[in-house]
């Protein structure tokens, strides 16, 4: 089963909650001042139509389903030199 993702719309509808929590939540942690007190990590669980469309929106998406149990990590890297 092939679903389409070709359009940058359909990747924002399918994808685009998600990806904005996720933002958000890295958003938070940046701004918090006690870091110890926010969470450091969120896991989500979804279908393969879920995460075919995050793929798309990443630009990562080779047009083939993922298969079962598959896996997208997500780090918020952080960096002492500007840029």
């Amino acid at each position: 089963m092939g679903w389409s993702f070709h359009t940058e719309d359909i990747s924002r509808l399918s994808s685009g909650p998600l990806l904005g929590e996720m933002i958000e939540h890295m958003k938070s942690y940046k701004k918090a001042k006690a870091k110890d007190s926010i969470n450091k990590a969120y896991l989500y669980s979804a279908h393969d139509t879920t995460v075919t469309g995050l793929l798309s929106v990443l630009g990562l998406f080779d047009g083939h389903s993922p298969p079962y149990s598959s896996a997208v990590l997500v780090e918020l890297y952080s960096s002492d030199t500007p840029g």
